[in-house]
């Protein structure tokens, strides 16, 4: 796979102990590596890629349980100063969940006083494979790795 490739190269050099799991949906990876979280992401994001799409650092990981995907999420926000918030969920091979957590991420955050909008500077992510959630606060967009390609003619 192509994906695995440029993402074993972006970080190899800084951990040759890192691994990389296939998942069964295709185009997805989760990459275990035993450096610091956000120099990962900062050496992930400062490659050029033909084929990695997205990249979500996962700051809290949690199983594919609502009670624990909003716990999560309470820890992210405890330093947080923006009070404006946009959500994205990607749950994949977990039915019907997606839009349930994403009403009970939006209420819950509005009990805690903040305010959803989908074009807020900072943004929920919670993203799933089978068993396994992760949940970030990252800037709106800082997931996309790839940039859109401009036609003169």
């Amino acid at each position: 796979m192509l994906c695995e490739e440029e993402v074993g190269n972006a970080l190899y050099e800084a951990d040759p102990g890192l691994s990389l799991e296939v998942t069964r949906h295709p185009g997805v990876l989760l990459l275990y590596t035993n450096i610091d979280l956000w120099r990962a992401f900062k050496r992930l994001k400062s490659f050029e890629y033909g084929f990695v799409e997205r990249i979500v650092p996962l700051q809290s990981v949690v199983g594919p349980n609502e009670e624990n995907i909003i716990k999560a999420v309470d820890g992210l926000l405890k330093n947080l100063e923006e009070k404006s918030l946009c959500i994205k969920v990607r749950l994949r091979g977990i039915r019907g969940l997606s839009k349930n957590l994403w009403i009970s991420i939006a209420r819950r955050l509005k009990q805690l006083g903040f305010s959803v909008n989908s074009s807020s500077a900072k943004c929920i992510y919670v993203e799933g494979v089978g068993e396994v959630i992760g949940v970030s606060v990252l800037r709106n967009g800082e997931d996309k790795v790839r940039k859109d390609i401009l036609s003169i003619g």
